[in-house]
């Protein structure tokens, strides 16, 4: 459980900070909350207690205050030698994704069920129905499960043997990548079955608790502009 927590603090931090910039306190103070409110959306008050810590020190990290304050002008967070950049500077070697923020849930999904074919029953329908607007993500996607239907007991190397052979070896590296590992480490190959079936699962409900929560906003957008 530990393990799979530490995964949807990764994945949630890439989530909402991915291939965005925070170069103001209002900003920053904004993420926070975001981060917070998704922390105390948990029941249980211990776990929730030890998601705000995470979620906490992660702020603290990229840029050098809890998140709350806004009593700092944005002039006073740019130019400071010593202080954290204008832009999101990611805290212990956390990596920008190579996908943008849309994207990087699918990538990380993919990632899954490449190094773990055995979830492809639970996988299948969900990553057979997302959208996915990056040609090279949807090629692999596409392969993935269309070689895996044909063949359900290819273990991972031979699946990404087959995905190199159908000359898909650019895009796949961008899909395993470190820069994707990074926010979901439940992909990493090195992941136990049950660890990388939780993490999956997680990922798969924030991603469509945030998808309904943007059709939501959309609506009420429209129904403001009509």
């Amino acid at each position: 459980m530990i393990g799979s927590a530490i995964s949807l603090v990764d994945f949630l931090w890439g989530h909402y900070t991915g291939g965005k910039a925070f170069d103001t306190p209002e900003a920053r103070a904004g993420l926070s909350k975001t981060l917070e409110d998704e922390a105390r959306r948990i029941p249980d008050r211990d776990v929730q207690y030890y998601y705000l810590q995470a979620f906490r020190e992660r702020i603290r990290s990229a840029f050098g205050f809890s998140g709350k304050s806004s009593t700092k002008t944005a002039g006073s967070w740019k130019g400071r030698a010593n202080g954290p950049d204008a832009r999101l500077t990611p805290p212990s070697g956390l990596r920008r994704p190579t996908f943008s923020r849309d994207h990087l849930v699918p990538a990380a999904l993919i990632a899954c069920l490449i190094n773990h074919p055995g979830l492809f029953d639970v996988a299948e329908e969900s990553l057979g129905h997302m959208p996915i607007g990056e040609a090279g993500l949807d090629r692999v996607r596409q392969c993935v499960l269309s070689t895996l239907a044909q063949d359900p007991a290819l273990d991972g190397e031979g699946l990404k043997a087959y995905l190199l052979e159908a000359g898909l070896g650019e895009d796949l590296g961008l899909v395993l990548s470190e820069s994707v590992y990074i926010h979901a480490p439940f992909a990493r190959p090195a992941q136990d079955a049950d660890q990388a079936l939780a993490g999956w699962q997680e990922a798969w409900s924030a991603y469509e608790k945030a998808r309904a929560e943007r059709e939501v906003r959309d609506e009420e957008r429209r129904k403001t502009l009509g």
